[in-house]
């Protein structure tokens, strides 16, 4: 549901990934509920993505797997894996998918730091695009993050939201940014 943050991610992401790179990315799980293998691919350009916050060689081993159990080679000929977290320096990979499909962590295996040498590449009008999305999407998480408060920044004021909430007790918290 949307409280898995991983499912979040992948609508968050497809946007992001459709506005830098030109796809019309769809969610792969919304047919068919957890989708094997992949959660967002478009059909005309060939080109899927499985979205997770698991770095590890055997996440990605697992991922080859069942690509080709299920043969999504035939509709997406490129598989990348978008780790939602710092990927790894390099990977081990025991999954060979040649004859049917090139796959190089080099290559396919992509992080935001990736994301983002891309997005500087992109023209202005893209840029701008990716920041109003983003901006809109994660409006309330932003204007936490620049509230002050005692000349601080601070990410949550629990204090401050349990007061408004009219909670007879609470406790005081604050977490400096």
């Amino acid at each position: 549901g949307l409280l898995n943050i991983n499912k979040h991610s992948e609508n968050f992401i497809r946007t992001i990934l459709n506005l830098t790179y030109g796809y019309e990315l769809e969610n792969l799980n919304k047919g068919k509920s957890n989708f094997p293998g992949i959660d967002i691919g478009d059909i005309g350009e060939g080109v899927a993505f499985q979205i997770t916050s698991t770095k590890k060689s055997e996440k990605v081993d697992d991922t080859l797997t069942t690509c080709l159990k299920y043969k999504h080679y035939e509709t997406f000929k490129t598989i990348n894996i978008l780790v939602l977290t710092p990927k790894q320096g390099s990977y081990t990979l025991k999954t060979s998918t040649e004859p049917y499909f090139t796959f190089s962590p080099e290559t396919n295996i992509l992080d935001f730091s990736d994301l983002l040498r891309d997005i500087e590449q992109i023209e202005p009008r893209r840029i701008k695009a990716i920041y109003e999305f983003v901006s809109s999407e994660l409006q309330a998480t932003i204007k936490l993050i620049n509230e002050e408060v005692s000349d601080k920044r601070v990410l949550v004021n629990i204090a401050e939201g349990a007061s408004k909430s009219n909670m007879p007790y609470y406790y005081r918290w604050q977490s400096i940014v």
